[in-house]
Order: C-alpha cells, then structure tokens, then sequence
C-alpha cells in the first residue's frame, strides 16, 4: 500500500493531473510485466501416475503464491457535462474508499458528486464494490488523459495479497518508530512506540489500544532529551527490538532527536481480544491506527 500510495503521489502525476495535460503515454505492457505474479495452477486431476508427495509439493507452493483481486476502471467525459465521470468495479475490501480517494487526491483531482455502493454478485459469488465518482480538475475542468486516470485507479485499487497462511505466520511489523513485536514476549505482543514528546501521548495510545480490543498487561514510559537512552526498565525489549530491526534492514531507521528535544518512548505488552498475541489483522490495523496519530504513514504528513 505504501508503494501504490507513493506512485499516486508522484510530482509528474500531480503536475500533469492539476494541469489536466495529456501526459507522454505509459507502456501497458512493460509495466504489467514488471508486475507480473506467478498465476495459480488449477489443481491436477487424480492420477496414480502422479505420486503424493509431489501433489503435496505442488498444494504447498501453490499456498504460497500472492491473489489478486483486480480492480475495472471506466472514465468518460461523455456521460455529464461539466465532470469526468470514473467507474470502479472491484471485489469489496475494508480500507477501498480510503485507496481510492487517495489515489484521486495524489493526481489533484476533486471530487465533485460520489455513489458508493456494495453488494453481492451470485454469478461471482462475492461482494462487488461499486463506486461513481464525478471528477474535476483543480481548475474546474474535465480530466483530459482517462487512460492515465484509469491506471492509476485500477493500479491502486487492485488488493493483492499474500496466502493467509503466510501473513499469519508473520510475527513483526514496522512502520517508521512503530513497530509491534510477536517474537520479544512468550506471551504478549510487545508494541513500541517512540515519537516527539506532546501532552496527552499516553492518553492516545491507551485509548487506541482500549479501542482495538487489546488488553495491556504491562508497559514502561520514559521522556528522554536528545540521545538519552530509553527506560531503563525495559532495555532488553529495546535491544531486542534494535537486533531485530538491523537484520531486517542492516541497521536502525529511527531518526535520532536534536540534542534539545523531548522524546517520548511507550513499550506495551498486550493481548488481542481473544487473550492471544495480536493477529496480521490486529496488528496491521494497529500500526496503520498508530501511524495516522504520529504522522508516521505517508499520506499522514502535514503538506510544507
């Protein structure tokens, strides 16, 4: 998501899509197979010339492969006088009006009139999310390159995904000085949170933990200046967190704080609401909830 949200915030899709200028036309079909994924093999036949273990081989790298559920995008200036009118077809998905209107937002586009709706197709057999979107440019006109419109949506509005036995086996997460940590505790989800200190911090997060269903067993807060090292009651946590984070990227993102500034650092050691550790689902909403608090997503920071 990040990716596809950094492509739609681009500089040249911005200026061409404020301007409403017909911009150098992109190459379908070199970026669709920079894309590509390895398709799912419809499942053999019985055969006893097929022996189990490669049909067990095959079930396994199949469980591995990435779906996609793809998005169909229509723009059509014919339809309404004065807006582009944008048709988007997709398999329902908690979060879809949120990827759209960013994906909208990142090219300047307004949006003038909406009609949302969602319900289920029984030739499909799935819920069908249907949006009517009438658009303009920043200066009030009609969009002129619908090609590059309907791209960009259906880009974004694609949900690819791993198998849910891969995502459930993940145990971090990370987003800039958040992160939650599946591995640090035998029994809990150790979140770690690390952002410039302001009144009313601990209130946030324990009300966004509260809000989620988690249920804290223990934490440590601490207000550091500049390098001051972090609670000290917590410094295996921390020094396992900083291991962790250095075999996945070779080293520490976090940015260091000026030598005047507070910081305030909050370790949380929680259970879902099922008593567990905190699922891919919980854990990934969390970060994303998080993350819209302290600025940490993409699309969270303040315009300069």
């Amino acid at each position: 998501l990040a990716a596809r949200a950094r492509l739609a915030g681009t500089a040249q899709q911005r200026e061409m899509a404020a301007r409403c200028i017909a911009p150098p036309r992109l190459a379908p079909a070199s970026r669709a197979a920079k894309r590509k994924r390895p398709a799912r093999r419809a499942p053999r036949a019985s055969s006893a010339a097929v022996a189990p273990a490669e049909s067990e081989s095959e079930s396994v790298a199949d469980e591995a492969y990435e779906t996609c559920d793809l998005a169909l995008a229509s723009a059509s200036n014919d339809e309404h006088s004065e807006f582009t009118v944008l048709k988007l077809t997709v398999k329902d998905y908690p979060g879809l009006v949120r990827v759209a209107s960013w994906a909208l937002n990142g090219m300047g586009l307004l949006v003038e009139r909406a009609f949302l709706s969602t319900g289920f197709d029984d030739d499909l057999g799935v819920n069908l999310a249907q949006h009517e979107y009438y658009l303009t440019c920043s200066q009030g006109s009609k969009v002129r390159d619908l090609k590059l419109l309907e791209l960009v949506v259906q880009e974004h509005c694609t949900r690819c995904a791993p198998s849910v036995s891969a995502l459930n086996n993940q145990t971090f997460w990370e987003q800039g000085d958040i992160s939650i940590d599946n591995e640090a505790h035998p029994e809990c989800s150790v979140v770690y949170l690390r952002h410039a200190d302001r009144r009313g911090m601990l209130l946030e997060a324990a009300a966004t933990l509260t809000a989620l269903g988690c249920d804290m067993r223990s934490a440590e807060v601490a207000t550091t200046t500049g390098s001051e090292a972090g609670p000290a009651c917590d410094i295996t946590d921390l020094a396992c967190r900083g291991e962790r984070a250095e075999e996945r990227g070779g080293g520490s993102r976090h940015a260091q704080p000026a030598a005047t500034q507070k910081t305030r650092t909050l370790v949380f050691r929680v259970t879902g609401p099922s008593g567990g550790k905190l699922t891919y689902q919980q854990s990934t909403g969390l970060l994303y909830t998080f993350g819209l608090l302290y600025n940490s997503l993409p699309f969270a920071q303040s315009p300069a």
